[in-house]
């Protein structure tokens, strides 16, 4: 899997994974968690399907809808390393990646879609290829 990196500019939110960059205003941003209980009621409601044509590259391969019909990213297979992004306004309404601190994940998260001063680089995430933890 590739290793995805996470950015908090002054107005957006920016995944990185091997060049390829999705963007999404943090006004679309809605809230992050790390809870474990809440990322596996998400995984309960994904069904796998074809990948979008709005992402491409690295960010498509993963791609799955929700029970409700709404497009996924994920991109974690151990929910103690994961954070997930709610978005509002995309075509993609929920980023699940793996990170190192998704607490800390979370928490930068939530507090730029609050407005609060936020480092350029707040958090980057870990590389996926045989990460077991």
């Amino acid at each position: 899997m590739a290793t995805i990196e996470i950015e908090l500019a002054r107005r957006a939110l920016v995944l990185t994974a091997d060049g390829e960059r999705f963007a999404v205003p943090l006004s679309h941003v809605v809230g992050a968690t790390a809870d474990r209980q809440a990322l596996a009621a998400l995984a309960g409601r994904l069904r796998r399907e074809a990948p979008p044509a709005m992402l491409t590259g690295a960010l498509a391969v993963h791609t799955a809808r929700t029970r409700e019909g709404d497009w996924a990213f994920w991109e974690a297979q151990d929910l103690s390393h994961a954070v997930a992004i709610h978005l509002a306004g995309e075509r993609v309404a929920l980023l699940v990646v793996a990170v190192d601190d998704p607490r800390a994940t979370a928490e930068a998260i939530t507090a730029a879609i609050r407005g609060a001063a936020m480092p350029v680089r707040a958090v980057a995430t870990r590389a996926q290829a045989g990460a077991a933890a």
